[in-house]
């Protein structure tokens, strides 16, 4: 089959949450037929998307998509490049764009739930820490609410911008770990953050002190064991040895780190 895309940049895809698409209403027209079919979203990228259609759609046709979320329209050409029988009547569908879609609406579409941002698997967790800013010294309390190898989601009375270094201590706070926000929005009383891990270091120190084990994050995760070391076999690092080599490589990070 011929590659469509040799010439083409790459962008990472994003799948839509289950509670996402009901958020979202999606359709798609010929561009010389008025008529709007109703589809759904498998994916979407900087680039490019893959649709749930009710019918097959020909292979280098051309269609007009618009995606409506809340007040907000995307309305983008984009050119059909493979389709494959879905089941029960429904086809999937994936298509380049034109021209390269506003990132502004991707984020859009993350900061309202509607995208799966992490490539990382999330699993639950119901865990307290302290942060603090960069360059502060007071500490607030938040709750970790899930986590994957990449990052945290984290909930706080505390209003957090994207891009601000946060440093995370949990327990004793003798292994902090330090992520970004990567962003973050208002649900009810309280701020929504989600945070990404600086190196997977970080996500070492996480796993500690949180207590959870390194299989457990090896398995839940699928993290390579080479990214859980340190200095050879992250599991059988004791607490001093973890120390040596992990509670100053935080603090390095958050504050030599170009920005």
């Amino acid at each position: 089959m011929q590659n469509h895309n040799s010439n083409r940049p790459t962008h990472d895809r994003y799948t839509v949450t289950k509670s996402g698409a009901a958020q979202l209403t999606t359709s798609i027209r010929d561009l010389d037929d008025a008529c709007e079919t109703l589809v759904a979203i498998g994916n979407l990228s900087l680039s490019g998307i893959r649709l749930v259609a009710p019918k097959p759609l020909p292979q280098g046709s051309h269609i007009r998509l618009t995606v409506r979320h809340c007040d907000v329209a995307l309305v983008v050409v984009a050119c059909v490049r493979w389709m494959a029988p879905k089941g029960n009547g429904e086809w999937f569908v994936g298509c380049d764009f034109e021209t390269t879609i506003d990132p502004q609406f991707r984020d859009l579409l993350g900061i309202a739930g509607v995208l799966e941002r992490r490539s990382a698997i999330r699993k639950p967790i119901t865990v307290a820490s302290t942060v603090r800013r960069e360059q502060f010294q007071e500490k607030l309390l938040v709750d970790i609410v899930d986590y994957s190898s990449g990052g945290l989601c984290v909930q706080s009375k505390e209003h957090f911008e994207s891009s601000e270094n946060l440093m995370f201590e949990m327990g004793n706070g003798l292994l902090p770990f330090v992520a970004r926000v990567q962003w973050s929005r208002p649900v009810d009383s309280q701020c929504v953050l989600g945070c990404r891990f600086f190196s997977p270091q970080n996500f070492a120190n996480f796993c500690v002190a949180s207590g959870l084990t390194n299989r457990t994050c090896q398995t839940s995760d699928a993290v390579k064991t080479s990214q859980l070391r340190a200095d050879g076999d992250w599991g059988a690092l004791s607490l001093v040895q973890a120390l040596a080599g992990c509670l100053i490589l935080p603090f390095r990070e958050l504050f030599t780190r170009p920005r």
